[in-house]
């Protein structure tokens, strides 16, 4: 069970980086 809630937060740190990454990725590309 502990293994899988690692694994959980693993996925959900990387989703959130990749969500970030992609919005600041987004807003620079969009300024002059």
């Amino acid at each position: 069970m502990k293994k899988f809630f690692s694994l959980l937060a693993t996925l959900l740190v990387l989703a959130l980086a990749l969500w970030i990454g992609r919005s600041l990725w987004e807003h620079y590309m969009n300024t002059p």
